[in-house]
């Protein structure tokens, strides 16, 4: 496990949801990205109906984070139904190819808590990125490759700006529950054949999950196993 993240010049964190960049790599954008960091919203955040509001939330939270370009590429934002993995892929490179990021921060192949979004969006950066960018993934719930300490200040600004700009997703004590608002981020880089074999077996069942032995999902494998079926 390492302390810290790869140095970048220009980096990337391509995120499924408005407010999954701040609850998951805000730590990374105002830490050791600060300044040099983009973020690609994938999702209209749409699913409940609050789609224009929660695009402006997502602006204003990138705005207060010091992002340097926000973009929402307005997919649709549902839990039920895949996410068009070739557009994706597509719209994703286009991105890269005015700017040549050097490092890109996604979700983690299991959704982080089964979200399809997620782990489509994952999918997707590893396909058009793997083995040209350095790519990390979400690692919560695994020994990671990557941990990002935050020192006292910008975890308070991550907590902070989540609770100004994101007010509903805190109600309820969904701070309590939500592994990542802590004041550590945690990060994979994984083979690309992992995120597919994963992706594939959560959504169809298809493969082996036995080749995650002895890997950093290796703990994982039964509550993998006991998932439902996810997406269309």
């Amino acid at each position: 496990m390492i302390h810290g993240l790869p140095p970048s010049e220009r980096a990337l964190v391509v995120c499924a949801h408005p407010d999954d960049e701040v609850l998951s790599f805000g730590g990374a954008v105002m830490g050791p990205l600060q300044g040099k960091c983009d973020v690609i919203c994938v999702t209209d955040g749409n699913f409940h109906g609050t789609g224009e509001r929660r695009v402006r939330e997502f602006h204003s939270s990138c705005a207060a984070m010091g992002v340097l370009r926000a973009v929402v590429l307005g997919f649709e934002d549902t839990p039920y139904y895949h996410l068009p993995l070739e557009d994706l892929i597509k719209q994703l490179r286009a991105q890269d190819e005015a700017v040549n990021y050097d490092l890109i921060l996604t979700h983690s192949p299991t959704g982080e808590y089964g979200h399809i979004n997620h782990m489509d969006t994952s999918l997707a950066v590893h396909e058009a990125f793997y083995g040209q960018k350095t790519v990390l993934s979400v690692g919560y719930q695994t020994h990671s490759d990557f941990v990002l300490l935050m020192d006292k200040a910008v975890y308070l600004s991550k907590f902070s700006i989540g609770l100004k700009h994101y007010p509903d997703e805190f109600k309820g004590g969904f701070w309590r529950d939500y592994g990542s608002i802590t004041p550590a981020e945690f990060y994979n880089e994984l083979e690309l054949e992992e995120v597919r074999l994963i992706t594939r077996f959560l959504t169809s069942r298809e493969g082996d999950l036995t080749s995650l032995n002895g890997g950093r999902f290796e703990h994982l494998i039964p509550l993998l196993e006991s998932q439902k079926l996810l997406g269309i």
